[in-house]
């Protein structure tokens, strides 16, 4: 018996040490490397060229007895969560005399966001269905994470910025066409037709270009 199994040993060996077999295992070895960093790159380039993404805050609930908070620039707006099951337009956080392209809903205890944000001339810019958001113009750049989304135009101003503090409080800024005027809310308040440049006002919230600082928050 102890014979056998020396012998088996030794075969064992003698095939590992087989030029053959550890060429082949060298072939497997590179094929598993190749297929791992390709899927990497493939995954980080789809992130780099993504127009639409997805908010998924990792923090569940924060507010107390079923409570919805909505902040834009420095007010913040809590509601039963009751209240928003059928959804509440925007007018009711800010009333510019007529409806905003802008619902906030609930659906399983979770903030929700259906509506358009559009430029200052008009033109549509960022979309968000649910919790998916999509950027339409091209030339607008986007930076984003799990918690926020953030659109900058040619000139790196901030445009819009939501960010899903938690699955019941979300924050919204950026620079706002309504019939009363350009609005523009920042986290240090909300300023109504402002005059002269609009950078001063808000500032961004991730690094820019994206494509170099991909996910990259700015640290203000």
């Amino acid at each position: 018996m102890g014979r056998e199994l020396r012998s088996r040993r030794l075969r064992l060996t003698t095939f590992v040490r087989d030029p053959l077999f550890l060429t082949l295992v060298g072939i497997i070895a590179a094929i598993v490397i190749t297929v791992v960093v390709a899927r990497h790159y493939f995954v980080q380039q789809q992130r780099l060229s993504a127009r639409t993404g997805e908010l998924t805050p990792a923090r569940e609930a924060s507010l107390p007895g079923g409570q919805i908070s909505i902040i834009f620039g420095t007010n913040r707006f809590v509601f039963p969560a009751e209240q928003l099951r059928s959804g509440i337009n925007f007018r009711r956080i800010v009333d510019t005399g007529t409806d905003w392209p802008l619902r906030i809903y609930q659906s399983d205890g979770r903030l929700a966001v259906n509506g358009e944000f559009r430029d200052m001339h008009g033109s549509p810019v960022v979309g968000v269905t649910g919790r998916i958001w999509r950027v339409y113009d091209r030339a607008f750049d986007r930076n984003y994470d799990d918690n926020a989304i953030e659109v900058v135009d040619g000139e790196l101003r901030p445009v819009f910025q939501l960010k899903m503090h938690s699955d019941t409080e979300i924050e919204i800024n950026g620079i706002f066409s309504t019939p009363a005027g350009l609005i523009v809310a920042t986290p240090n308040g909300l300023i109504v037709r402002p005059i002269g440049d609009l950078t001063t006002y808000l500032r961004r919230l991730f690094k820019y270009p994206s494509d170099k600082y991909l996910g990259k928050r700015e640290e203000n």
